[in-house]
């Protein structure tokens, strides 16, 4: 390996302990080997340092800090990384021992990417392979999809080091959504290339509740605003609408989830004026019109049909 390695991989640490072993494992037993391995401690409460003396690995540096969030922590690792290519891995996820090879062989055979990432493999809190979330990706200029669905798994992207100098760096004034804030800012200059395989293994571990959902809510349509501000030109149209359409589709579900038919209601016929030709409000508005019972026979006399 030389003195600057290909790629440098960046995987910050906090309250992951548990999973920390299983990621660092994930990238020691990469097939392609010339990698440096920062982790990053943003003031976790547990042994960081001691679950790392398990590894003899001169590849792995450790960097410590006092808590200050994920943005802050995956910048100084970028900033004192040396690789021309830069990966992350969360270090609650794992990567497939082929990862590297195929991502470093796809940048290096199509300068015109920047970026590259790939499809994901959804795994508990045991890394117990589970039912997830499967996203269509995108291969090019993908920042009108992008602005619509939050496509890109964090722990499936590597990047060229000079997108940092274009793009910026990640954003440490938000604690949650800032990798999508990177991407936009990202899919603003530089193409990028999907790999529709899973090379990550994503991990869904712990209870989601409500609050939470309404908080990420939230902080994604402060990123759109502070977006829109200052790249709102670059973004069709029909992005908008559909970016409308799925925030108010986003509502409506978790509305009806809740039992409160008549928001639910409200929410689908807004989706519908911003989106018509989309299939998911209409469904919607079935659910909230039609008793369970009477779901049930439409759906097996369209099978029958």
């Amino acid at each position: 390996m030389s003195d600057r390695p290909a790629v440098s991989v960046i995987m910050p640490v906090y309250k992951t302990e548990a999973y920390l072993a299983e990621a660092v494992r994930s990238v020691l037993e990469q097939d392609f080997t010339d990698f440096e391995l920062l982790v990053v401690d943003d003031g976790s409460p547990g042994d960081v340092r001691g679950i790392l003396a398990g590894f003899d690995d001169a590849r792995i540096r450790y960097l410590h800090h006092e808590n200050r969030g994920p943005g802050y922590t995956r910048n100084r690792g970028i900033r004192e990384s040396t690789g021309r290519y830069v990966a992350f891995l969360d270090s609650d996820d794992a990567w497939m021992p082929h990862k590297l090879s195929i991502q470093v062989a796809a940048l290096d055979a199509a300068p015109q990417y920047d970026v590259v990432y790939s499809q994901r493999e959804t795994m508990d809190g045991h890394g117990r392979t589970v039912a997830g979330y499967t996203p269509v990706l995108h291969s090019g200029d993908v920042l009108d999809e992008l602005y619509v669905d939050s496509f890109i798994c964090m722990s499936s992207a590597m990047v060229r080091r000079g997108v940092f100098a274009v793009s910026g760096y990640i954003a440490e004034d938000l604690r949650i959504s800032q990798d999508y804030d990177f991407w936009l800012r990202v899919a603003c200059h530089h193409r990028f290339l999907a790999v529709d395989e899973p090379l990550v293994r994503y991990r869904v571990h712990g209870t989601q509740i409500s609050r939470q959902v309404e908080e990420r809510v939230r902080v994604v349509w402060q990123i759109y605003e502070r977006f829109n501000r200052e790249h709102g030109h670059r973004v069709s149209p029909r992005a908008r609408r559909r970016s409308r359409a799925s925030f108010y589709n986003g509502r409506a579900d978790r509305c009806l989830a809740a039992g409160k038919r008549l928001q639910a209601a409200g929410c689908y016929l807004r989706a519908m004026v911003f989106h018509p030709l989309d299939s998911h409000p209409w469904k919607g508005c079935v659910r909230v019109l039609l008793p369970a019972p009477l779901q049930r026979l439409a759906r097996q006399l369209l099978r029958r049909g």
